[in-house]
């Protein structure tokens, strides 16, 4: 009889562990997603500007902070984005950069992109994307 009692007690534990387990599993698995998701473009350039398509999706509020920086890791843009939905061409003056890195920082985490830059001629560029 003892031992009946003990083996209905373990199994009604290991049942409500496994009941407990199965439900936090479910509410991660349910949850929202908390990344950002982020690309920059190179879009073209003018004797003046490098212009780049920046495309932002995030949970609604949620805040996020995109940052341009110089190879030297001087902040050159900085703004800030509240906003699910961003969509927005920055255009970076031709000052002989030789890289730039786009940084989207937020909660859940970063996104960076590194763009190395060659200049062809005074009108032109190439570049070549990378991560830093």
């Amino acid at each position: 009889m003892k031992a009946n009692i003990v083996s209905k007690l373990v199994l009604s534990v290991f049942l409500s562990l496994g009941f407990i387990v199965s439900a936090a599993a479910q509410s991660v698995a349910g949850a929202p997603e908390s990344t950002v998701q982020a690309e920059v473009k190179y879009t073209g350039n003018n004797p003046e500007f490098i212009d780049f398509e920046v495309n932002l999706r995030q949970q609604p509020n949620q805040r996020a902070v995109l940052r341009i920086v110089d190879d030297a890791g001087h902040e050159m843009y900085r703004e800030v984005i509240n906003r699910k939905d961003f969509n927005r061409v920055i255009r970076v003056v031709k000052n002989d950069y030789p890289n730039l890195q786009f940084i989207v920082e937020t909660a859940a985490g970063q996104y960076k992109k590194n763009f190395n830059i060659v200049a062809e001629s005074a009108d032109r560029i190439s570049y070549a994307e990378g991560t830093r």
